[in-house]
């Protein structure tokens, strides 16, 4: 960023023109004092009109003081400053690793309605990256997106405009969790089980798998080569990682891929990478008894974050349980406050002089008025 101002370098001898316009004030008036040799009286002409040159006289000593005025600004040394401000983030490279399989569509309790859980998390995730609704937002940092399922995909690389991001996460979709008999994807099962979707002609999606693992792995990836390649670059300025964060956010089990979550956990921490897991389901479980009856179990909270504390733990990273959307919230500001970036700024400034601007015209203006003092408006006396 270039921005262009003009100052002084001495403004403190501008009060040099105080004294220097009452000498020329005293020169005037002196101007016009009794003459050393007395000559004869022309008072009787005092009541003509004076002519057009004697008017013109006054133009010697506003001459002059103009000429004093850019003499004193010249000394002041005018200048022209041109700053180039280079910012140096030192930021966090956080990549949101992001489940997507077909149970993020069931709904979960945020904000006192039930809404579907991929639109919580689209929600609260644009407010952690963007700020809002309590969340200061992460403006410096470089921040990627990687979804998965039964297969990984990197949504966005890692960003410091956020906005692709953004879009990302807006046009993000699910996996179907059920096909038709023609192959083509049902979303809305509207609270069916697959074995009753199998009686209505449906059957189960391949893709619609939870790989965490290959998710966290491929994020780790996506982590250090970005890294190496500011590291490259890291001398021309610019861009620097103070530290690497992945946030997994689940609402299942691993139970697809060829990495499993715990050892994706030990590959984090042996990269430097810190691992925030958040499990994002209900602790309660419905069954039916042999004689069809519910039955809802409460699944112990150690229990159920078992394996996210242990990949977390790996890199010195945290497992949460979020239990509701709003909970979901909480979290996000917890690791807000966890996980907080700098951001330095280097202003170079040059100047050019611009005193001849004032001390060129100021000389000028002095030979003028000296030339016509003892010319055009010579005095005798």
């Amino acid at each position: 960023m270039t921005s262009t101002s003009y100052e002084l370098h001495d403004p403190w001898l501008l009060l040099l023109a105080v004294p220097a316009l009452a000498l020329l004030a005293w020169r005037a008036r002196r101007r016009g004092s009794a003459a050393a040799i007395v000559f004869p009286s022309v008072a009787r002409l005092r009541g003509l009109r004076p002519t057009l040159r004697q008017r013109a006289a006054a133009l010697v000593p506003a001459l002059e003081g103009l000429a004093l005025l850019g003499l004193v600004v010249a000394a002041a040394r005018p200048r022209q400053g041109d700053s180039r401000t280079v910012v140096r983030s030192e930021g966090i490279a956080i990549q949101m690793v992001l489940d997507r399989s077909g149970s993020m569509e069931e709904t979960m309790r945020y904000g006192g309605a039930e809404r579907k859980r991929i639109d919580i998390v689209k929600d609260v995730f644009q407010d952690f990256v963007r700020g809002g609704k309590e969340l200061p937002g992460r403006k410096t940092d470089l921040i990627g997106l990687t979804t998965f399922a039964r297969f990984t995909e990197e949504s966005c690389p890692l960003v410091s405009t956020h906005e692709p991001l953004i879009t990302a996460v807006k046009n993000l979709r699910t996996v179907a969790p059920a096909l038709d008999r023609y192959d083509q994807p049902v979303w809305d099962l509207r609270g069916i089980d697959m074995e009753t979707a199998r009686r209505r002609g449906l059957k189960e999606n391949p893709l619609n798998k939870t790989a965490i693992g290959d998710g966290l792995q491929r994020a780790i990836l996506s982590l250090v080569s970005a890294e190496e390649d500011l590291g490259r670059g890291e001398g021309q300025g610019g861009y620097k990682i103070q530290g690497k964060v992945a946030i997994v956010l689940t609402d299942g089990e691993n139970n697809a891929g060829d990495v499993d979550p715990v050892e994706a956990g030990k590959y984090a921490a042996s990269n430097g990478i810190k691992v925030y897991f958040i499990l994002f389901a209900e602790t309660t479980v419905t069954q039916r008894d042999l004689f069809g009856r519910r039955i809802v179990q409460e699944i112990p909270e150690d229990q159920i974050l078992e394996t996210p504390r242990q990949v977390a733990g790996e890199s010195g990273g945290k497992a949460f349980l979020a239990r509701s959307g709003d909970e979901l919230r909480e979290i996000y500001a917890d690791i807000d406050r966890l996980e907080r970036s700098d951001v330095g700024r280097i202003e170079y400034r040059s100047y050019r002089e611009k005193y001849r601007w004032f001390l060129g015209p100021a000389i000028a203006l002095l030979c003028l008025a000296a030339v016509l003092e003892q010319t055009l408006f010579r005095r005798i006396p």
